[in-house]
Formats: C-alpha cells, sequence, structure tokens
C-alpha cells in the first residue's frame, strides 16, 4: 500500500495549486454563427437535467455564447464552467460532441450514471473535472485517447474497478485525482508514461502495492 502520509501532501499540494492548471488557452467568449450545432448540443445537455431551469440563462433571448459559464471562440464552445451549479442527472452525451471543448468543469455537482467513453470525442480537451459528483461504473480506458489533456480530475465519486493502464498514454498530464473512490487492484505501471505529472492523488480508495517507480520523482511533488 502507498505511504498514507506522502498521498495527503499530494492531496494538498494540488487541492492547493488547482488554479496554476486551468487550460492553456481558453479563448474569450465571442459570438459567432452556429455552424456546427453548438447551440443544439447545449440545449441537448440542459434538458436532459433533472430540472433544466437551473440553467434558465439558456434561452433563445441570448445568444448560446453569452449564456452563464459558456466561453466560445468564433462560434464554437471551448469551455463549460459549471461547478456547484446543482446541476442533478446523467451526463448527457451531447456534452460529447461539442468537439471543440478545452476545458470542462463540471465539479460539485450531482451527476450520475456511468461515464461515457464517447469522452474520448473531445479530442482538444486540456482540462477535465467532474470531481465531486456522483459518477459510478469503471473509468472508461477511452480517457486515455485525450492525448492533450493536462488536469484530469475525477475525485470524490463512486467509480470502481482498476485504474486502467490506458491512463499511462497520457504523457501531457500534469494533475491526477482520484481520490475518494472505489478504486481497486494495483496501480498500472503504465503510469508512469505520463512523464510530465507533478500532482496526483490515489487517497481513499482500495488500491494496494506501490506507486510506479517513476511517480516518486520529483515532478510529482514541488
Amino acid at each position: 500500500m502507498a505511504d498514507p502520509n506522502l498521498l495527503l501532501h499530494l492531496f494538498l499540494v494540488a487541492t492547493t495549486l488547482f488554479p496554476l492548471f486551468g487550460p492553456s488557452s481558453v479563448a474569450l467568449s465571442t459570438p459567432g454563427d452556429d455552424q456546427v450545432g453548438e447551440r443544439s448540443h447545449l440545449l441537448d445537455f440542459k434538458h436532459s437535467l433533472d430540472d433544466p431551469e437551473m440553467l434558465a440563462s439558456w434561452n433563445d433571448d441570448i445568444h448560446y455564447c453569452e449564456w452563464d459559464g459558456v466561453l466560445c471562440q468564433d462560434g464554437v464552445v471551448v469551455s463549460l464552467s459549471l461547478s456547484g451549479q446543482s446541476l442533478k442527472g446523467p451526463l448527457s452525451r451531447s456534452l460529447f460532441a461539442l468537439s471543440g471543448l478545452v476545458s470542462a468543469d463540471l465539479s460539485f455537482n450531482s451527476f450520475s450514471g456511468e461515464l461515457s467513453g464517447e469522452v474520448s470525442n473531445l479530442r482538444n480537451l486540456n482540462v477535465l473535472s467532474l470531481s465531486n459528483n456522483g459518477r459510478s461504473g469503471e473509468l472508461p480506458a477511452r480517457l486515455g485517447e485525450l492525448a492533450g489533456l493536462e488536469t484530469l480530475k475525477l475525485g470524490f465519486n463512486s467509480f470502481v474497478g482498476r485504474v486502467p493502464p490506458e491512463l499511462g498514454m497520457l504523457n501531457r498530464l500534469q494533475m491526477l485525482e482520484l481520490s475518494s473512490n472505489a478504486l481497486v487492484g494495483e496501480l498500472p505501471s503504465e503510469l508512469s508514461g505520463m512523464s510530465r505529472l507533478r500532482f496526483l492523488d490515489f487517497a481513499n480508495n482500495l488500491l494496494s502495492g506501490p506507486l510506479p517507480g517513476s511517480m516518486l520523482l520529483t515532478r510529482c511533488i514541488k
């Protein structure tokens, strides 16, 4: 079992310094023509919620690039910032059609159900935060296809099963936060492929065995 004192230290550092790891280049909101169905995808997401009126500003009176929590570049949605909005329900598949997304922060809500492998459609994603929700099921191996991902926060959910070795393909990842789930087994050696990793937290799971050796190098602790 990994040293709990080390994991606690990493958790505290990661929590404190998370603002350093925002998206590399989130553009300012600039309305444009809805040439790629962005508005439709956002409305599908809204109407999948248990209470769509939690996103009351998402309506026909306002251009979708000016809706609360939405940032665009030339009509393409590049950022969703909906943390702590009391949103509840499944995570609509329409979200994964927003292929221009660079940052998606849906943390501190009540999204439930499994995380679809279709998340891999978001090939431009730098930041994905779904922490503090009600997500369940296994972590999809296709997360490893998000080659540009720098921050992945999935802690404080109910994910089960093993940590997929495919996460080791995320060689640009700087923060990995998977604490307080129900993950089991040993950490795969493939995670050592995350060569830019600086902060990680696996605390409060059912993991066994040591951390892969290279994850204990100075890049993990600042």
